[in-house]
Order: structure tokens, then sequence, then C-alpha cells
């Protein structure tokens, strides 16, 4: 698998909680930066004979920003660089608001054939705490146009322990998703990033989260209720109906390659890592020199191997330790014994043809996973 991933850095406002690499004000640069993303596309084909692309991703921000013609152009672009599969998951994000019919025809007509859309939550005062730009009501549409418009493999990400979200308001926003039948869900634990509103406000004692047991049960509800409507669990934050699991996320959690293009997009090729400029102003003028790379690092043999489990930790279904000691040409006891060991012993972790985290290692995710830093 290889997976394509665009970034589009640009909102029309910022919300509380985001600590992406996104801006808002920058109505300007939106044709020098998609003329931009243009030259690097156009660019990447005399690079290197690439594999066939089994995903694409387009990512924000909001990547709707710039208008269906100009996303359509974009992956026409990359349509003419890459050897795209006929069978390749093509993804864009998208806000409830910019969900309209045009745009929507717009993307199918060019090849999307699956979106992802930012719902966060369907209550009305966790949408403002969040600012996001829409309403519960245009949430729901959302999907409805995105049925209309002929899409059959819809993501809704949600967010839960948002400030003062109950659990019973939980319990309903998850009720109205499973009525709704998307094919994907993402559902996010609330993390406060830095440098973002809400942490400052959450600090500043203006803001207060529900307590930590809470945020934990609501995680055990939603894995409860939607297994009862028929998703599969397949990773920590995700569930999907039959067929509809996230090619382009797989990927990079089976440690898989992909190239990322645009402001602040990160690549796994090779075994090195690289990382883009975040600015887009700087992006945009580094890219007229094809020098748009900010840095790199190549990741030596154990490290890589820690990162592998960790990464295939977040798959339900855990990592094959044949296939992984065949791959690294290790015996993973001998690296990782005593600290396997110890998470059995704590009920986080099941190992034996397969290494896998417990219901319990889900809630405590991190804390098994630092075991294998």
């Amino acid at each position: 698998m290889f997976g394509l991933y665009l970034h589009i850095p640009f909102c029309r406002s910022r919300c509380s909680y985001c600590g992406f690499n996104s801006y808002a004000g920058l109505e300007e640069r939106y044709t020098s930066y998609f003329e931009a993303l243009l030259t690097e596309i156009e660019y990447q084909l005399s690079t290197e004979d690439w594999p066939v692309v089994s995903s694409v991703f387009f990512g924000g921000g909001n990547p709707a920003i710039l208008g269906g013609k100009r996303l359509s152009l974009l992956l026409g672009a990359l349509r003419k660089s890459f050897r795209l599969s006929p069978t390749a998951e093509v993804t864009t994000e998208l806000n409830p608001e910019d969900a309209t019919p045009e745009l929507l025809k717009s993307l199918k007509s060019a090849g999307f054939n699956r979106l992802s859309l930012g719902w966060q939550t369907l209550n009305g005062d966790g949408l403002v705490s969040l600012k996001r730009r829409h309403n519960r009501q245009q949430a729901i549409d959302s999907l409805t146009a995105a049925r209309g418009a002929g899409f059959d493999n819809v993501n809704i990400d949600m967010i839960f322990g948002l400030p003062n979200q109950t659990i019973t308001e939980w319990r309903d926003d998850l009720a109205t998703l499973a009525s709704l039948n998307p094919d994907h869900l993402s559902l996010y634990s609330l993390s406060l990033e830095p440098g973002t509103e809400l942490l400052r406000q959450v600090e500043a004692g203006k803001t207060e989260l529900p307590p930590v047991d809470d945020v934990a049960h609501m995680y055990e509800i939603a894995i409860e209720v939607l297994r009862k409507s028929g998703f599969d669990h397949y990773e920590i934050s995700n569930f999907a109906k039959d067929g509809h699991a996230c090619s382009h996320n797989l990927n990079c959690w089976h440690g898989g390659e992909y190239l990322g293009i645009g402001a602040g997009a990160h690549s796994h090729l090779k075994g090195k890592r690289s990382w883009r400029v975040n600015d887009p102003i700087e992006y945009i003028v580094r890219s007229r020199e094809n020098d748009t790379i900010a840095g790199n690092e190549v990741l030596d043999k154990g490290r890589k191997l820690g990162e592998r489990i960790i990464l295939g930790l977040r798959l339900c279904d855990g990592i094959d330790i044949g296939e992984l000691e065949a791959e690294y040409g290790v015996n993973i006891s001998d690296i990782y014994g005593d600290a396997i060991r110890d998470l059995k012993q704590k009920g986080l972790l099941v190992a034996g043809s397969r290494l896998a985290l417990t219901e319990k290692g889900l809630l405590l995710a991190n804390e098994a996973m630092v075991a294998f830093v």
C-alpha cells in the first residue's frame, strides 16, 4: 500500500480546540497556495518511479475552502503525476456547512469516493464551546446531502469529553449517529493542545472538563452502542461498517509508506521521515525552488521496531508477532519480554501469536504503548 496526503491549511475561523496546522484570515493566499501545490505535484513526477497509489487523502484545515473546481484540478494533477489504482480510496475532509449539492456533485464527478465529515458533536452548547460554524441540523443535513450526491463511503468525526458534556448528552449523540447509519465513525477523546484557546480557558478556570472517569465511561459506552449497531471496532478510535475501514489510515498503522504534499505535510518513504515547512506563505515561496522540506530523520532499526509495535497496537486485532519478527529479523521476547510480561500482568495486553490491547488496555493505551518507546 502507498498513500498520498494533500494538506490544505486554511480555515474561515479557528476552532477553540484545534492544534492542527491551519490558519484563518489568509484568503489572499488561496490562489498562490493552490498554484504551489500544482507545482509540487508536477515536480514529484520527475523525482522517482512511485508505487501504485492505494489511497489519497485531502486534509486540513478545510479543503473545501479552495472550492470544488480547484480540488478537482488537484486530484487530476495527482492522477497525471502518480499511478492511482482503479480501486484507490480518495477522501476529502469536509465541514457540514460546506456540504452543498454543488460542491458534492463536483467532488463526486472528479473521482472523490469517500468523505470525512467533521461534526465533532451534535450538542448545541458543545458546538458553541468548540467554536464550530455549523449547527446540529446542518450536520445531519450534510450526511443526507452526501448520500444524495452518491457517496456510499462517509466517515463522521466526533469528539467526546467536551467542556461540561454529560454522559446522557453523549448517549444522545451516539443514538443519533447509530440511527443515521454512516459507514465509518472516528471518535476522539478531547485533548488540550498547546496554544489553543480551549487550553487557555481551562487553565484560567473559565471552562471545566468532565471527570476523567466519566470520559473513560463515555468511551466504553461508545464501544457498546456501536457494536450493537453493527460497527466493527477495528482501531482505538475508529469504527466501521463491513468493508468501510479507512484504507489510508490502515496503511499508516501498518507502517506503510506515504507521501505528504502541502504545508506541514509529513512523509514516510524508504525508512525516512520528512516534513514540509508549516507556514503556508513560506511553503508558497519555497515551492518555486522545489525546496519545501523542513527536516527529516532516518530511524534506526530499534526505533523503527518500537514505533511499528506502537502503531500496530492501535489496531484492535493487534500485531502478528511472527510476521513482525520475520520483517525485522529479531526475537520480540528478547527485546520486549519484560515489558510484555508487565503489561500482561496489569491486564493491558494479550500476547500469544499476536500482541493486542485488552479492553482495559484500550482505555489505558498510552500507558501500554510507552513501554515500547
